[in-house]
């Protein structure tokens, strides 16, 4: 996913002395993060330069809700799984597979494709760290 924010070249804090001229200290900021009296300085200012920033912004694999379910659901045997992933049965349906360190495997319940845990792709074996549990 890519995240794209104007970028002002500009003040952190500012000075506004009694004949109603600003003093600035210069560094990046982000102009949306602003308040709006911040925003109404950086508008009356004659020289400003502004750049566009594209950062690559790594989704996470689990929403926060899958994330706490699921992360509650392995509470009592999390250090014994070694891996998770996503399958589907021959009518379409989608489960989870978590594999332990013995290699036994345990199912849960189904539920319809992109339904839940929409980012995880079927069939690709996750650990722990990848979901953030």
């Amino acid at each position: 996913m890519k995240l794209e924010k104007e970028v002002y070249i500009g003040n952190v804090y500012y000075t506004e002395c009694l004949d109603k001229k600003y003093h600035l200290n210069f560094n990046c900021i982000v102009y949306n993060c602003l308040d709006e009296k911040e925003k109404e300085i950086f508008n009356k200012l004659q020289e400003k330069t502004k750049i566009k920033l594209t950062l690559e912004v790594e989704e996470p694999i689990l929403d926060e809700e899958e994330r706490k379910y699921l992360s509650g659901v392995i509470k009592p045997f999390r250090d014994r799984i070694k891996s998770i992933r996503k399958s589907s049965f021959s009518t379409g349906r989608e489960f989870l597979r978590m594999e332990t360190k013995d290699d036994d495997m345990m199912d849960m319940f189904p539920f319809e494709p992109n339904e839940m845990y929409k980012n995880m792709e079927l069939n690709k074996e996750y650990n722990l760290e990848d979901l953030q549990l």
